[in-house]
């Protein structure tokens, strides 16, 4: 590589620093993320975690390095006032010195010879006077575990969730379910679904072990990662908590990702699907007033629709991949429905879900029957034999929809629009199309911008663009042209 190719690389980059930081309306666009599901890749305890962690108060918290020296400076009167004196100060937030109490009084309890006080199993009996004090080792160990968590000592803390559940196999949901966090935090997303699972077995209404459940299926560094089960596990979490961002969030990122694998899959783009319905049944529709769902990887259909849809009558298209059905339905403006529609809090719009059936159309989320919706099906494929002709001159219509939603906010189908516009580049026959290649790269360019694909994938079309269709040149003040000009300049210096 010369130098003039690194000079050009270089001030590629400055132009492309330049541009994302004096673009004055690049946030508006650049809105879309498509990031892992997993919500903190940081070496930073995940916000989801510790919200879980601290859900279970009514538990004694803590964690930190500890050594058992409080036998110098306690003055109790029995191992039970030791333990309960420990329990009050996890209560205040003193884990440390917490700690070193759970220590001390399994240290006493190990070496106490006295006649009246034994071990009984996983009970340590205590007689005091006239009292008797019933203590569970498995209490003592799992409060231990709290406190080490807290204070951030994974390692000892799966230590004493797993001597805990040593001791007494019997044990609560809660205690499987923090063994399981404690092996998340030392990234170990495979064993811990064991862990999760075992929680679940105790008490299946024990929901945080679904959400985390659900954590480990979507994690990349999980051996068992599985999309489909995550999904399950978060619809039944939000079941019982239906508005956590978290999860929301969670479910929102897993089912961008398994829609793109079902999308590359499918055998038609949404803006074929839109065509076809216009032929088969006359309506008005368009990329901007439709939305569609191809079969997820959990073997349903979804859609989010912008709250706004409900101004004005929209289009959705469920899409049967597998038997090549088409089903279109048209929602009018200001219906019942939308009062009855499950809303999310956390970003205005609708979510609508349904099990893939061609004959019956329920929405799952609040049981509504859509088939009053429903105007009819048709075959993807029959249709696409009979009018392939016509679809590219349909072409242009789609492209301007396209084109026109760039700016919209009804931003939720950019994902199938940049997969039309790729399918047609790639296929791209200059004698059938009214719209040239060039207008179809800088699209490209547009949406990948939204989108918030990488830069250098960008900077590539734009210097196809100015290499190979010279007079091609965008809008002044449209998305992408203060890019193309920065890209165009460095071309010319060089």
């Amino acid at each position: 590589m010369g130098p003039p190719v690194i000079f050009l690389i270089i001030l590629i980059f400055i132009a492309i620093i330049a541009y994302l930081s004096n673009e004055a309306d690049n946030e508006k666009y650049l809105k879309i993320s498509s990031k892992s599901p997993i919500k903190d890749e940081s070496n930073e305890s995940s916000p989801s975690l510790k919200k879980d962690i601290e859900a279970d108060h009514e538990e004694e918290v803590t964690n930190v390095e500890v050594e058992p020296t409080e036998e110098n400076t306690l003055k109790l009167e029995s191992i039970n006032e030791a333990f309960l004196y420990a329990n009050n100060l996890q209560s205040e937030g003193d884990h440390d010195k917490a700690a070193n109490i759970y220590l001390y009084v399994l240290d006493l309890i190990n070496k106490d010879d006295s006649a009246d006080s034994e071990l009984q199993g996983n009970i340590f009996v205590e007689k005091i006077g006239d009292e008797t004090h019933f203590i569970p080792l498995e209490s003592i160990y799992f409060n231990l575990g709290k406190a080490l968590l807290n204070l951030e000592l994974y390692d000892k803390a799966k230590e004493s969730f797993a001597n805990a559940i040593a001791a007494n196999e019997d044990v609560d949901a809660i205690f499987h379910h923090h063994l399981g966090i404690s092996k998340i935090q030392l990234g170990d997303f495979s064993s811990c679904i064991k862990d999760f699972s075992n929680s679940i077995e105790k008490d299946s209404n024990y929901f945080n072990s679904y959400y985390m459940r659900a954590v480990a299926y979507s994690s990349d560094d999980s051996k068992y990662r599985d999309y489909k089960k995550a999904i399950r596990d978060l619809n039944k979490y939000l079941d019982f908590d239906p508005q956590d961002k978290a999860a929301l969030d969670l479910l929102s990122k897993i089912e961008l990702i398994t829609s793109k694998s079902s999308k590359a899959e499918s055998k038609i783009t949404r803006g074929e699907a839109i065509f076809m319905c216009i032929k088969q049944f006359k309506e008005k529709l368009s990329i901007q007033n439709t939305n569609w769902s191809t079969i997820n990887s959990d073997g349903t259909w979804s859609v989010e629709p912008n709250l706004n849809r409900a101004k004005k009558d929209w289009y959705l298209i469920l899409y049967n991949n597998k038997s090549n059905k088409i089903h279109l339905f048209k929602v009018p403006q200001n219906d019942k429905v939308y009062d009855k529609l499950y809303t999310r809090k956390d970003r205005p719009v609708f979510r609508l879900v349904f099990d893939v059936d061609d004959k019956n159309f329920k929405e799952k989320q609040k049981n509504i029957n859509f088939k009053k919706f429903h105007i009819g099906s048709t075959s993807s494929k029959s249709s696409l034999e009979e009018e392939s002709g016509d679809l590219a001159v349909y072409g242009t219509e789609i492209y301007s929809s396209i084109k026109g939603s760039v700016s919209g906010e009804f931003i939720e189908n950019h994902e199938n629009d940049l997969q039309t516009i790729n399918n047609w580049i790639e296929s791209y026959d200059q004698e059938d199309s009214e719209v040239s290649l060039a207008e179809l790269i800088f699209l490209r360019v547009q949406l990948s911008l939204v989108l918030k694909k990488k830069i250098m994938s960008i900077i590539g079309d734009l210097s196809n663009l100015i290499n190979n269709h010279e007079s091609f040149r965008p809008n002044e003040g449209e998305l992408g042209a203060s890019l193309y000009d920065k890209v165009y300049n460095v071309s010319m210096y060089n």
